[in-house]
C-alpha cells in the first residue's frame, strides 16, 4: 500500500505546498465518490486475480514478477483558485514521490 501519510509529509515540507495538502477518507459525493470506489474494486479486482495468475511468470532474477495496482484519489481546485501549470507541477511532484514510495517498499520485498 501507499503511504499517504508520508506522501502528505513529504509534499508539505520537502517539495514547498505547506499546508494545502492533507489526506482525507472522504473522497466526496457523487462522481468524486463513484470514480475513488471504482477505481479501488478495480484495483483489488486485478490484483486478485493477476497475483494468481502470474504466479508461473518468473524473472531473470527468480523472483516472481507480479505488478500491484494502486488506486489514490486526488482532489484538485478549480483553476481560478490554482492555476493549471501549478496543478501541473503539483501532480509531477507527487508521481515523482509515489514512483519513488513504490520503488522503495519494492527493494525491502526482495
Amino acid at each position: 500500500t501507499l503511504n499517504v501519510p508520508s506522501l502528505v509529509q513529504k509534499m508539505s515540507s520537502e517539495r514547498g505546498y505547506g499546508n494545502c495538502v492533507r489526506s482525507s477518507s472522504d473522497p466526496g459525493r457523487f462522481v468524486c465518490n463513484y470514480a475513488y470506489c471504482y477505481s479501488l474494486h478495480k484495483s483489488s479486482r486485478y490484483n486478485e486475480t493477476a497475483a494468481a495468475a502470474i504466479q508461473s511468470d518468473v524473472g531473470a532474477d527468480g523472483d516472481f514478477c507480479c505488478t500491484t495496482v494502486h488506486s489514490l484519489f486526488l482532489h484538485v481546485p478549480p483553476f481560478h483558485v490554482v492555476d493549471m501549470k501549478t496543478q501541473l507541477t503539483f501532480v509531477c511532484d507527487l508521481m515523482d514521490l509515489i514512483q519513488a514510495e513504490l520503488a522503495k517498499s519494492r527493494g525491502r520485498r526482495r
